[in-house]
């Protein structure tokens, strides 16, 4: 006998529901001018007909256990925050994370959020060891990274936006670095397929870039000339926004969705537990159908 997942109190996942875990406020600019960072994301990732909620974690606000059971992938934002700091809502977000990838879903990291998810799985990040990273910055790709399937067919080098003086030091297990940068070991990384790092931020425009750099930094005691430079290279550069776009969205997307509804009898478990696994089954290619 076949019972619905949604008559468990657990909603199923449907094909195209995302959730963005927002670790930042953005700027006043970005809220102003572009309807804050939540827009910006949805902007570069979602397709018609795909739903996106928020949840705002840095101000305490995260999904509940149910909750996470609705979403095919997470989206972790950047941050001003420390990914290695001990605030609270750090400390809650590692804990999601690692919820989150027992559930095989996808995650999503850029920039804090590349370097939280590499903490929360066993990876080290810290200060970065060549210092900031600002301004329109080559990325290299590795050997490794080709044979991901949202990778193939990319040029040897991309151009992104990097605002960070952190880094991620040592990977999780599993992981394996796919782009590196003159300053930067880590620039990407995955974790099988269920897991996409990206230091960069590639939901940024230059505008964005340039009020940061004019606004907000100040207080950091950068040099005159390293701003000067990292102003230069949005002038005479472009990011690769849409190849990230559809890099990240063939990553996100790139895993069919729950079948449903699933013979918890067959696998001999409990419902909550059922959900969980049914999602190895799936990756196995086992899919059980009404």
């Amino acid at each position: 006998m076949g019972v619905d997942i949604l008559t468990t109190g657990i909603e199923a996942t449907k094909c195209g529901q995302f959730a963005i875990l927002l670790a930042g406020h953005g700027t006043e600019y970005v809220r102003e001018t572009y309807g804050g960072v939540p827009t910006l994301i949805k902007n570069l990732l979602s397709d018609v007909d795909e739903v996106w909620d928020t949840f705002r974690v840095v101000d305490g606000e995260f999904p509940s256990d149910a909750d996470l059971y609705k979403y095919e992938g997470f989206v972790v934002t950047g941050s001003c925050e420390d990914a290695h700091g001990s605030t609270q809502w750090v400390l809650d977000l590692c804990e999601v994370i690692r919820k989150v990838h027992r559930m095989n879903r996808k995650l999503l990291g850029i920039c804090f959020g590349h370097q939280v998810i590499s903490r929360a799985l066993g990876g080290k990040t810290g200060r970065a060891i060549n210092g900031w990273e600002l301004g329109l910055k080559k990325i290299v790709l590795s050997n490794p990274a080709y044979p991901k399937p949202y990778i193939r067919q990319l040029p040897s080098s991309l151009s992104i936006i990097e605002v960070h003086q952190d880094e991620v030091y040592e990977l999780p297990p599993g992981g394996e670095i796919l782009a590196s940068s003159d300053k930067t070991s880590v620039e990407m990384y995955a974790i099988g397929n269920q897991v996409l790092g990206v230091q960069g931020h590639p939901e940024f425009t230059k505008d964005i870039t340039a009020n940061i750099i004019d606004t907000y930094l100040e207080k950091h005691n950068l040099s005159d000339d390293f701003i000067a430079r990292a102003k230069l290279t949005l002038r005479e550069g472009e990011a690769d926004r849409e190849i990230f776009a559809q890099l990240c969205k063939s990553f996100l997307k790139a895993t069919p969705c729950q079948v449903h509804p699933l013979d918890y009898e067959l696998i001999g478990i409990d419902a909550p537990e059922a959900v969980e696994k049914s999602f190895q089954i799936i990756q196995r290619g086992q899919y059980i159908v009404s």
